[in-house]
């Protein structure tokens, strides 16, 4: 009676091991948009900067397509605007705010007029799959540096894709500002980080109430959010990245 007490543990045991791994592999789904926005997340993926296999693209027309996809649960992370994340942050639609990607600025004057495209994250996913993340990151961060030793071979390559001239596509790059590891440093884990004050900035604004979905909920722990970054298995470790 004992052997047969002994072989159930072992097999349920067994199956929970398996469980688990099976849980640690889930693979992630990302609602992303082909922009320029994005487009290292697209040379992450092409040149392998993702240690995972487990991460994949779910490509959508439209940044709200995304915010749909994400809404919907068909995915558990997506590349939208700071905007857009305030719309729709609801209890039932609990994320987290992982990554800064860029900031588009039309002028240099007014920096409320600034645009934030940045990756949420399903806080549950999460909690049991931050190794995926981390992968994200880090091939964000890798192709950010392939960016800036090959610039001339990105825009030439991505001016004939795109069908627009490469002194077009230098103007509008020149608007953007990719986030590196020091810039999404400032914006999400420094002494003061910025962008969780220009979310509050964002939700004022709004016409409804919405302090009881207030974004700044979505915003991790310094030091939890600190080690996502943290995480050095990437290619080019670079800073700041302004193109």
């Amino acid at each position: 009676m004992k052997l047969v007490h002994i072989f159930i543990i072992s097999a349920l045991l067994l199956m929970l091991q398996g469980c688990t791994k099976s849980t640690n592999k889930q693979k992630l789904h990302i609602a992303i948009t082909r922009t320029i926005a994005t487009h290292p997340m697209y040379l992450a993926q092409s040149f392998g900067y993702f240690p995972s296999k487990d991460i994949a693209f779910f490509e959508t027309k439209t940044l709200e397509e995304s915010s749909m996809a994400f809404n919907k649960g068909n995915v558990d992370a997506a590349v939208i605007t700071l905007k857009q994340a305030v719309d729709i942050y609801t209890k039932k639609n609990d994320f987290v705010i992982v990554l800064v990607l860029n900031r588009y600025h039309t002028t240099k004057k007014n920096a409320q007029n600034d645009t934030y495209n940045v990756l949420i994250v399903r806080r549950s996913y999460l909690l049991h799959h931050s190794q995926q993340i981390k992968d994200v990151i880090g091939g964000w961060y890798s192709a950010l540096g392939y960016m800036n030793i090959n610039m001339n071979t990105i825009v030439r390559g991505y001016s004939k894709y795109i069908g627009v001239s490469e002194i077009e596509l230098r103007n509008t790059l020149a608007t953007f500002n990719f986030g590196g590891s020091e810039e999404n440093a400032l914006y999400l884990f420094s002494e003061k980080p910025s962008l969780p004050i220009y979310a509050k900035q964002l939700e004022n604004h709004k016409e409804s109430n919405i302090t009881q979905h207030s974004l700044l909920k979505a915003f991790l722990p310094k030091n939890t959010i600190k080690e996502l970054h943290r995480y050095k298995k990437w290619k080019y470790k670079i800073g700041q990245t302004h193109i």
